[in-house]
């Protein structure tokens, strides 16, 4: 409970007794500002009131800002984690297929040179056609 809603209540409570009191005694100016008192002690009562609702509502906002900037903090995490993995695993497959093509060829070295001459030669059809 804020201090505002606390000072407004007992304002708003003291200027009812003021008030009572001016009835009771027939004072008028008395049951005036008796009434003025209770009047401003329920309009300050308000304000602490929509205070704390206005300062619950921004801690509620604050959480959630944090919660949601967890959670792409976290993402972000496991999406460079996944993309770390995929990168070792391309890396590790283009590797294995670089070693079975030199296996490839230190077994079959007249094979590969056949390939490799009939890639040239495709290649410089298609380069010098029109």
């Amino acid at each position: 409970m804020s201090g505002d809603r606390v000072e407004g209540g007992a304002q708003e409570i003291g200027g009812k007794v003021e008030s009572g009191l001016g009835n009771l005694t027939g004072d008028a100016k008395t049951k005036v500002e008796g009434a003025v008192n209770e009047l401003g002690g329920r309009a300050q009562a308000a304000y602490g009131s929509a205070k704390e609702a206005g300062s619950d509502a921004m801690d509620k906002l604050q959480d959630t800002v944090n919660y949601l900037r967890e959670r792409v903090e976290s993402l972000t995490g496991s999406l460079g984690e996944r993309a770390g993995n995929l990168g070792g695993q391309v890396s590790d497959t283009s590797r294995e297929a670089m070693r079975t093509m030199e296996e490839q060829i230190h077994e079959n070295p007249f094979a590969a040179l056949l390939v490799a001459a009939g890639l040239g030669y495709v290649l410089g059809f298609l380069t010098t056609r029109r």
